[in-house]
Formats: structure tokens, sequence, C-alpha cells
């Protein structure tokens, strides 16, 4: 059961320009029994890795939590291995902290209605649900003047970036909030967008063009030192975004949503852990838990992880040949963790 709900922090939808909150809580839970993993160095598809680690062990590997990721990976090396999660044919509504299809819901009136593959859930101060997909992009139009580099470090601190342009669509919705500023009217209807020119490039060729320059800096060189990310703030700092089980959980979260005083002219909606998918385990266990590498662009129906990417997920054909990791007892083949 779920202890205390700890604070409302920024989080963003991949949205230059759009402040989306979500929650973070603190689990504490009663110690569960840890599953023992078993890389086992065969090559197999995942129908026969499964066969195989449900005689020699108990099952292919399922992971429940942070703690088992981590030990996972710790059993993993470079090369990617099968685990037990599988895509099944029925999609159903999870909590991203592994606690299971969601017993619980408060869905608004016509919700979810999965407009555009809406797979992620947010919840309002009035304490109603909606789905919404996590990648959808706002823009909003700030009034303040400032450099580029001023610009840029503000849309950080405040949304996500300066907004990036896509498609003509998101070129003409920036140009009408552009013409519907009210401002000085002596002021020329300009803004800072997030397009730079530089002729920095990554070591792996990687085409990201994220950049995060230490203001002030009077250092030189061709090759660069990086700062701590905070990728997965809430995983890493505390367990995982909320899980709503019961009425009083919804509404105590909703008297936080009520309480925030930030900006006014923001709606006040947080990210919560809901989400749809229709990925099962094999060894048939309901922990809803998922570790997906971020910006992976695979495919598939079976899943495979690697200690490379930090024991990231991505999907593969079920057909292919991997090694795998067996969870349980029984003779082994490969490393025990």
């Amino acid at each position: 059961m779920y202890g205390y709900i700890s604070s409302l922090i920024p989080f963003f939808l991949y949205v230059p320009a759009s402040l989306i909150y979500f929650l973070r809580i603190i689990k504490r839970s009663a110690p569960e029994a840890r599953p023992q993993y078993h890389l086992i160095s065969l090559s197999m598809t995942w129908r026969e890795a499964q066969q195989f680690c449900r005689v020699k062990h108990s099952d292919l590997a399922t992971v429940a939590n942070m703690d088992d990721k981590s030990r996972l990976e710790n059993a993993l090396d470079a090369a990617y291995a099968w685990i037990g999660l599988r895509r099944g044919d029925a999609t159903r509504w999870m909590w991203s902290d592994g606690s299971g299809v969601a017993a619980f819901t408060k869905w608004a009136h016509g919700e979810p209605n999965d407009h555009g593959s809406e797979w992620c859930t947010q919840m309002s101060q009035n304490t109603n649900w909606n789905d919404l997909n996590y990648g959808t992009k706002k823009f909003i139009h700030y009034s303040d003047k400032g450099t580029w580099a001023d610009s840029v470090a503000l849309c950080r601190s405040s949304h996500t970036d300066l907004a990036s342009i896509q498609t003509d669509a998101e070129n003409s919705e920036i140009a009408k909030l552009i013409k519907s500023w009210t401002g000085y009217i002596w002021l020329p209807k300009k803004v800072w967008i997030g397009l730079f020119k530089d002729s920095w490039s990554w070591s792996d060729g990687s085409g990201t063009s994220f950049r995060y320059w230490l203001k002030g800096s009077s250092s030189s060189g061709n090759c660069l030192s990086w700062q701590q990310d905070t990728h997965a703030l809430c995983r890493s700092s505390h367990t995982d975004l909320a899980s709503i089980q019961t009425d009083a959980e919804n509404s105590e979260i909703a008297k936080l949503i009520k309480s925030w005083t930030g900006y006014i002219w923001l709606p006040k909606k947080v990210w919560i852990g809901l989400f749809e998918d229709s990925w099962s385990w094999s060894d048939g266990s309901g922990t809803s838990f998922r570790y997906w590498l971020k910006g992976s662009s695979s495919s598939g129906n079976c899943v495979s992880a690697s200690a490379k990417q930090q024991g990231g997920w991505i999907q593969s054909p079920c057909e292919q040949k991997s090694r795998f990791i067996c969870q349980g007892g029984g003779l082994t083949t490969g490393h025990v963790h």
C-alpha cells in the first residue's frame, strides 16, 4: 500500500512550451522475495527460451520494480537477452509502479476516448481523469524580452525547451500565438524558437542536437564533459508516478493539485501512473512494471534487454534468436544474480 504523496514537481510532455506536472510518491511495502536471475548463453527464439527456462528453472525473467530492474541489469552484459514480456491481443489500463491492472478509475465523462492512440493518463483538480498521448505538443508564448540563451534557460526551467517545429501545422500554430500577443505596440511581433547552428557531433553518431553549455564559461577545446542528467527523476528519487487505488487517495491528490500556486494561466492538471498496453509476462505475473528504452524505434512482439542500455527494454521479433534470462532455482547454464 502507498505511503505519502510527497509533492508536485514539474514534468513535461516533449513540449517546448507546455507545463505538465506529475506526482511523486514514496512506496512503503513489506519486503518481497527477490527472483534469482540466470543469464543463459544459448541462442534461441523467445518461445524456445521460454520452454528452456520452464524446464531448467521456473520461467523467463519477470521484472516487477526498479530493484528487479537493477539486478537484471547486473545479470546482463552488452548483448541483448530475452526477458518474459510478450505482447498480447487485449489492452488494459495498468499502473506504472508495477501494481498491475487498475481496479479503481475516475474517468471524466466520455473518457477514455483514445483519440490519436492516447495511452497515458492526466488528472485535473476536479478529480477526473483523461487519457492523453504523452507526445502531444503545446506551445506557450512569453512576452518577456531576453537573449536566445536566456530564453532557452527559462523554457528549460519552467517547461521543456524552446519550441521545435516539425510540421507546417505547428509553424502555423506558433504564428497564431505571435499574432495574438497584445503587448507593446512598438515592438515587432517576433519570437525566439529553438533552431540554432553549430558544428558539434556525438561520438556514437547520434543525431541528437541537445546541448547544455555552462553559462558564462570561458573554457575552450574540441571535446566536452557532461553534467549529471535528471532522467527518470521520479523513479530515481522516489518510486514511481502515483497509482491511485481508492476514491480517498484520488481526493487527496486532487487537493494537492488545487493547492498548487503556479502559473495562473495553466490548467491544474498532473500526470499519474496509469497507462494502457497489451503486454503480459510469461509466468502469468500481474506486474505492470515497464522499462522501455527511451527513443527506441525497434518493433516486435517480444522483449529483450541489454546492460549496454542501462537495462532498457526494446521490442524484438519473437522468431529472432538471442540469449535469454531465466528466473527461479534449478541448474544453470550461465551466470546467476
